[in-house]
């Protein structure tokens, strides 16, 4: 990215994740399945999490992120312009800057 480029990114996060979980998304029932079929393993709607992956290595790979653990981590690289939720759909949208 050139200086002072942007990019613009959509995300799985935890507001992402509590909008499938808690049926406030009614096409994503199927996801919402999904999800929770990894969650006997991944255990992620009992515990904190920074990131976790569901099916790594896969054309179908879904990350969630923890939005505040992106910030920071993200933050270093990039400045971090905007975060803002479903504006994709369920999806979180981040600005960056270089």
């Amino acid at each position: 990215m050139r200086k002072d480029g942007r990019a613009y990114i959509t995300v799985h996060d935890n507001h992402t994740l509590d909008l499938i979980l808690n049926d406030r998304v009614p096409y994503a029932v199927e996801f919402k399945k999904y999800l929770l079929s990894f969650d006997k393993t991944l255990q992620f709607t009992r515990s904190d999490y920074y990131k976790f992956c569901i099916m790594p290595g896969t054309p179908d790979v879904n990350v969630f992120y923890d939005i505040d653990y992106l910030r920071q981590h993200w933050g270093r690289i990039l400045h971090i312009i905007s975060i803002t939720p479903e504006v994709y759909g369920y999806q979180t949208a981040v600005v960056m800057k270089k």
